[in-house]
């Protein structure tokens, strides 16, 4: 089996528990970031910038025919080649609160203001050459006021935003009524502004000359259904092969029994898990956890939207997926290699260098994660590649990692007695 000295057996073997997958009308999507639709930005004649190396203006004229310069936080003026070195991919899932919205951008200008916008469209949809025509309502991402719609990009140029869009009123450039579920619409965008005077406007995106439109994200959720697959149910007694255990290594057997690292990832559990802030966790603390796991097949692999709480408040955590052949996972601990048996590909949610697959639970213990699982070659298990369909396999699982160290390790979930599993997802389509 190759490449199975790399992964561990613990973490497999964290699908022996059975989570029932339910089929659902909830909707999630996933598109690129698109800056040539709706184009913005011009050469100091007004005309689409050609070279890499074109200074930018904001190509609507003030009243006396002037450009306003695009400018970075330090004050030198961008070029189209600065401008269009971004790439980005967003999210969106139905529920109950209304749409969760999920972006990452990398190529920003660094440490630029930017703002999150959606116009909805009905049919026919989206006509660049007479936006905003068909647009039915837009505002702000999150509260209708603006206090949620603005990040801004790191040193690197990476930004990252995620919100949720409530059902009611949209208060934004065009108030419209909104049902809150996006994945409903005929059409609609996320609409990413840059702010030039690195400042917010509340729930507009501000006066003209001020800010400029970077780029969308297009969706247009009404084509061929493909399947969800949803659950609330999962797992963190992961029974044999568990990851945690007292301080025998056995299963905690009440709320207050303190937990240390155990199994196939460290050997010695005299590891204690240990909480952001220094204390050890307690076995009622680590079984807190409950949450709803999506997976939808999209054109571009396969989409996974988890929302989990009872997590430790502040705490590192990475998701991961395996993929299992009939007859699917295996408890039976008299053969060989009993967890993994039937595990055929193994691997990090999202690229397989580990890059999108963390995240870091809030002060109150709640965490999110959205992202695309390409198909190819898993970087922990890869008998057979990742397919561009996880709901077309007999088994999988999506499961969760915390990371004692407060830190991810890229395609592999770490040193030995640094993470154990917390909470697992199990799918069998």
């Amino acid at each position: 089996m190759q490449n199975i000295g790399k992964f561990s057996l613990a973490l497999v073997a964290g699908l022996a528990f059975s989570a029932i997958s339910a089929r659902a009308d909830a909707g999630l999507s996933s598109t690129d970031l698109n800056i040539s639709a709706l184009l913005q930005v011009s050469d100091a004649s007004g005309n689409p910038p050609t070279t890499p190396g074109t200074k930018l203006y904001d190509s609507r004229p003030r009243p006396d025919g002037s450009l306003t310069p695009v400018t970075a936080p330090d004050g030198h003026q961008v070029t189209w080649g600065e401008w269009s070195a971004v790439q980005g991919r967003a999210g969106v899932v139905c529920i109950t609160q209304g749409s969760y919205v999920s972006i990452r951008i990398s190529g920003l200008i660094p440490n630029g203001l930017y703002t999150v916008w959606i116009p909805i469209f009905k049919a026919p949809g989206f006509d660049p050459a007479n936006f905003p025509v068909n647009v039915t309502a837009a505002g702000p991402l999150g509260a209708q006021d603006g206090t949620e719609n603005s990040f801004v990009a790191d040193q690197n140029g990476v930004g990252r935003i995620h919100g949720v869009l409530p059902p009611g009123m949209l208060d934004g450039p065009i108030p419209g009524p909104f049902d809150g579920c996006l994945t409903d619409e005929f059409e609609f965008h996320l609409h990413i502004a840059y702010h030039i005077d690195q400042m917010t406007h509340g729930h507009l995106p501000g006066p003209m000359y001020t800010w400029v439109l970077l780029g969308l994200f297009d969706f247009k959720p009404l084509q061929p259904p493909q399947t969800l697959l949803r659950t609330t149910q999962s797992t963190a007694d992961l029974g044999l092969f568990r990851t945690f255990g007292d301080s025998t290594g056995a299963a905690p057997t009440d709320d207050g029994t303190l937990l240390f690292v155990r199994g196939g990832n460290c050997p010695n559990t005299s590891t204690p898990i240990l909480a952001p802030d220094g204390h050890q966790l307690t076995w009622g603390e680590w079984n807190d956890v409950g949450g709803l796991a999506e997976v939808k097949c999209i054109p571009e692999g396969t989409a996974v939207s988890l929302h989990v709480s009872g997590l430790i408040p502040n705490g590192q955590y990475s998701s991961w997926v395996v993929v299992f052949k009939a007859p699917g996972f295996n408890t039976d601990p008299s053969l060989p290699n009993p967890p993994a048996a039937n595990a055929i590909t193994a691997g990090p949610l999202g690229p397989q260098d580990g890059s999108q697959n963390g995240f870091i639970a809030d002060a109150n213990g709640n965490g999110h994660i959205l992202t695309i699982l390409p198909p190819g070659p898993g970087s922990l298990i890869n008998i057979v590649p990742f397919d561009s369909c996880l709901t077309d396999e007999v088994e999988f699982g999506v499961h969760i990692a915390y990371h004692i160290d407060g830190a991810t390790h890229g395609p592999v979930q770490g040193p030995p007695c640094t993470w154990a599993v917390q909470r697992i997802w199990e799918f069998k389509p």
